[in-house]
């Protein structure tokens, strides 16, 4: 958005609306948040309308009475994140006996919202993954083939990898996107891979190689062993005439000699490369946080130690406790 546009604006909403410029600045800040989203960002996965909203916490609760208040304070040129650190500060101030209303009330909230949990029915059925399901290949396809991966993740236009839940879903994603040679099965979904060979996997890695799909027709590879004698040479063949006896020191020479020969004579075995380690997935369930403040703001917080916007519940970033900072997503 142009200098001279947003000069417009401010003039326009300025004496239409009788708005003061840092009230029309905020309102110009978000329309080009609003327009920087619909370029940048995918459409969101729909939410249950009848999810129970989320309890707010003291701090939110006070900052939403308080916020117009500090803004004043700091004068009209302050910014969100100006207005926030300095109501953070102001949080941290305060005396029990003031912070106490409000956490009764953020306390009632909380109760109100596990009361409604209880009682909670998703509009729609969630997906629920059979680890012991091997469903049959589809026409075009060969497997499954058990205790076998494809090697490297297949990945989307988002340079993600890709895995699901439901096998009709994925066997349809694999056959849409290029480069993907078939799936692999692994305990938590269906995982796009590139392919083509199957690999077998390496002791305490079965759990991500529990079965594999292939686009088209394939063999089963073979592995190459040690060979159980050596080959004879000609060289090694005694002449018919040799004196039976020998000296000790001949004896060793003609030892060492048929050790050299039968230790080039080995096949080479081919190691099959370590599994890929299987990516973290973003599971579609209920968050297991706890409230987490940080720099006098509220956020929710899992074992993890990945961060939530406690109005959206979406992921925003980690804390790096090493820090103490929260490295926020772009």
């Amino acid at each position: 958005m142009s200098s001279a546009i947003i000069a417009q604006l401010i003039s326009q909403l300025s004496s239409d609306e009788g708005l003061e410029k840092a009230q029309v600045l905020e309102k110009l800040q978000s329309l080009q948040v609003d327009e920087t989203t619909k370029k940048t960002k995918k459409s969101k996965k729909t939410k249950d309308p009848n999810h129970p909203k989320r309890p707010s916490s003291a701090y939110f609760i006070w900052l939403g009475e308080n916020r117009s208040r500090i803004k004043d304070q700091l004068g009209e040129d302050a910014k969100v994140q100006h207005v926030t650190k300095e109501a953070g500060k102001q949080w941290k101030l305060l005396d029990s006996d003031v912070k106490a209303p409000y956490e009764e009330t953020a306390s009632k909230d909380r109760e109100r919202y596990h009361s409604e949990m209880e009682v909670y029915k998703p509009s729609m059925p969630r997906i629920v993954y059979d680890v012991e399901d091997y469903p049959k290949a589809p026409e075009g396809w060969t497997g499954p083939f058990e205790l076998k991966y494809l090697f490297k993740h297949a990945k989307g236009d988002d340079g993600k990898s890709k895995k699901f839940k439901n096998f009709e879903e994925a066997i349809a994603a694999a056959n849409d996107l290029d480069g993907c040679g078939g799936i692999t099965k692994t305990t938590s979904g269906y995982s796009l891979r590139i392919g083509p060979d199957l690999i077998s996997p390496s002791i305490g890695k079965e759990s991500s190689s529990l079965a594999s799909w292939v686009k088209g027709e394939v063999s089963t590879p073979i592995v190459m062993e040690k060979s159980k004698t050596a080959p004879v040479e000609e060289e090694q063949v005694e002449e018919e005439h040799v004196e039976k006896k020998k000296t000790p020191k001949a004896k060793k020479a003609k030892k060492a000699k048929k050790a050299k020969k039968a230790k080039k004579a080995k096949k080479v075995v081919i190691k099959e490369p370590e599994p890929e380690p299987e990516p973290e997935v973003e599971e579609d369930e209920e968050l297991d946080v706890e409230e987490f403040e940080h720099e006098g703001k509220t956020y929710y917080k899992d074992d993890n130690d990945i961060i939530y916007d406690p109005e959206t519940e979406e992921k925003i970033g980690v804390y790096e406790a090493k820090d103490d900072r929260i490295r926020f997503y772009e």
